[in-house]
């Protein structure tokens, strides 16, 4: 039996390198590194815009649902009259809770958490940039 057939990598592991080539290839990973970190940010920062444009279109509509709603009309005698709530405040409330816009307030809330989480997402990926400088 040869050498080779009871080593099969007997004829790889004695090859050395060249030293250049590890320094190329280190220069390439930490290019790509940078390539994708780029890339991230880029997806973060688009991300962030659309959110800051999902609350800007949820608070226009929430002004919107109030105003249609009559909201506005029981918010102003709340801060209006102050004598007249003590005997009808049951009826208020209820009046408030009827006249409040669900869906409208849903909306900014997931606008609000849909942008929370983009820039708790984009603040964590730009605490790496320190890796690549």
């Amino acid at each position: 039996m040869s050498a080779n057939s009871q080593n099969p990598f007997g004829a790889v592991f004695p090859l050395k390198a060249p030293e250049s080539l590890r320094g190329s290839v280190l220069a390439r990973v930490a290019r790509e590194q940078k390539r994708s970190f780029a890339m991230r940010m880029a997806i973060s920062l688009s991300v962030e815009i659309v959110s800051v444009a999902a609350v800007a279109g949820s608070l226009s509509y929430i002004a919107q649902s109030l105003t249609a709603s009559g909201m506005y009309g029981y918010l102003g005698l709340i801060f209006s009259d102050g004598t007249g709530l003590l005997g009808y405040s049951k009826e208020l409330v209820l009046s408030l809770v009827e006249a409040t816009p669900v869906l409208a307030v849903a909306g900014i809330m997931a606008a609000a958490l849909f942008f929370g989480w983009s820039t708790l997402r984009l603040v964590r990926q730009s605490r790496s940039v320190s890796l690549y400088a």
